[in-house]
């Protein structure tokens, strides 16, 4: 990292480090080449370990939350490296952790848990199953397109932020 007068602000020690999103970067030790090794963690920008280096995958914080993972398993954790579900909603226990985890985005996210996919809600511990999902996008504006498969079919539609269907699962292309 580098300053305005293009000296480091903190000394080079890092295998790998993202640029800082809310504060805190995420960055990379312990990495040998050709190997998969290392540990992700976060630092602040004095470059002190806020959130100490534990993780095989980090993402960069969005809303406040960063999804994180260790052995193919995902949670999404707090800028105090605690993770933001620790309570059953609906079927899922979220302490269990996620198959696979994507960013939020709009107080929503996409996640995979037990195989299937769902909307994530962040601040409701709510969860929409979305049954036979194919991809997705991000909500952007309130609006998060689908595709499902209907009837043998790939088909788009969308969901809006209070999980109804706004555009129905019936189009080839959105």
């Amino acid at each position: 990292v580098v300053n305005t007068d293009l000296e480091y602000a903190i000394t080079p020690q890092f295998t790998s480090a993202e640029s800082f999103s809310e504060g805190l970067a995420c960055v990379k030790v312990n990495y040998t080449w050709g190997k998969l090794s290392g540990k992700w963690g976060f630092i602040n920008r004095k470059g002190e370990f806020v959130i100490k280096p534990a993780f095989d995958t980090a993402d960069s914080f969005h809303e406040g939350v960063a999804v994180v993972s260790k052995e193919h398993k995902y949670w999404y954790i707090r800028k105090n490296g605690r993770a933001l579900f620790g309570e059953s909603i609906g079927i899922f226990c979220f302490h269990e952790s996620f198959d696979y985890a994507e960013p939020f985005s709009e107080g929503r996210a996409f996640a995979r848990i037990k195989g299937e996919w769902v909307i994530v809600h962040k601040n409701r511990n709510k969860v929409l199953i979305i049954e036979n999902h194919i991809e997705h996008t991000p909500f952007r504006n309130g609006i998060a397109f689908v595709c499902k498969l209907v009837d043998g079919k790939e088909l788009w539609g969308a969901y809006d932020r209070k999980d109804d269907v706004i555009i129905p699962f019936k189009y080839d292309k959105i």
